[in-house]
């Protein structure tokens, strides 16, 4: 028999705001700063691409991806089907958007 019982873990997060804006005027939305095992834990699938894990912790805090929520990718892009792998401007650093 299968157990269906999570493991307990543990992760890492902050709520900051960011500016999204490539230039000129600042657009802002908030966000969190999460560590790997933030949506194991929470028990959370993506709707598209795939959420970040511990393989993505790095500890240069390089960023491995971007994973936004789907309110905002419904009106920062239409619900646009392409999303994943795109490219989204943070504090002017472009990021890929994993999820």
């Amino acid at each position: 028999m299968r157990s269906s019982r999570r493991s307990l873990g543990c992760f890492a997060w902050g709520p900051t705001t960011f500016n999204i804006s490539p230039g000129g005027p600042v657009h802002s939305v908030q966000g969190l700063w999460v560590s790997g095992e933030f949506f194991d834990v929470l028990g959370i699938a993506p709707e598209k691409g795939r959420l970040l894990s511990p393989a993505d912790d790095r500890p240069e805090c390089t960023s491995a991806g971007v994973v936004v929520s789907h309110a905002f990718w419904q009106r920062e892009y239409g619900g646009d089907e392409s999303i994943v792998g795109r490219k989204i401007t943070i504090e002017k650093h472009p990021f890929e958007m994993v999820g």
